[in-house]
């Protein structure tokens, strides 16, 4: 792994949301212990909780609103508004990063994104000619529920409190994700979350924020129901 990694440069776009940026930032420091390369893109909101973080990492700021405001009144409009914005501050600039570091000893070969971003597979491979690994920063077992419901196989709103799903222990319905068994408080989140399964089967390599030893079981259904393989360490 050290001697291949030392020939890889990885651009790595963490999601600007709340429990999204510091699970990236400790996967690309491990990449980074291997000897990866990585530069990692983000708002300039996000400046001061990356900065100084690990040396090793070089940081990409876009321009995205530095006064987000998430709490209070209409904070889904906010934070809806928010991502649009950083959205397309990463659509503008994720060309010419990626074009800037054509040009040095270490070009980009590898754009790892959060997976509630899953438009940016489509930049990544059509207009970069570049490989696309997909980063869940929840569990396996998260993702699982979400590719059912948007399958059609979990119904939403929920018709019974008593969940089966494959390769999974029963659940009732508060052991589900809290946007999936009570939507009320989060309008707009189910659909964002939904979204990650868009274009997964495309993503050449995805990767889960979890314990690879726990998860067997529903790690196989997974795979089997969008028919590609994952990437482990």
């Amino acid at each position: 792994m050290d001697e291949i990694g030392c020939r890889i440069h990885v651009l790595a776009i963490p999601s600007p949301l709340q429990g999204h940026l510091n699970p990236m930032l400790q996967l690309c420091k491990r990449l980074t212990s291997k000897g990866v390369r990585i530069t990692l893109v983000t708002g300039t909101s996000a400046r001061l909780s990356v900065q100084n973080q690990f040396e090793s990492i070089q940081i990409e700021y876009i321009l995205d609103d530095d006064n987000i405001e998430v709490e209070g009144s209409n904070a889904s409009e906010k934070v809806a508004a928010f991502l649009k914005r950083f959205n397309s501050a990463v659509s503008d600039n994720l060309a010419r990063l990626v074009e800037e570091k054509a040009s040095s000893d270490h070009p980009v070969k590898i754009v790892l994104y959060d997976s509630l971003m899953p438009w940016i597979l489509e930049i990544v491979q059509g207009q970069l000619g570049l490989k696309g690994a997909a980063f869940f920063t929840q569990a396996c077992a998260v993702s699982a529920i979400y590719n059912h419901i948007r399958r059609g196989t979990l119904k939403v709103p929920l018709e019974t409190s008593t969940i089966l799903l494959p390769s999974m222990p029963q659940l009732e319905s508060n052991d589900l994700p809290s946007f999936v068994y009570n939507p009320g408080p989060y309008p707009g989140i189910l659909d964002l979350v939904l979204s990650e399964n868009i274009n997964l089967e495309k993503s050449d390599w995805f990767l889960f924020n979890s314990f690879d030893k726990l998860e067997n079981e529903v790690e196989f259904s997974f795979y089997k129901i969008i028919g590609i393989w994952k990437f482990t360490h």
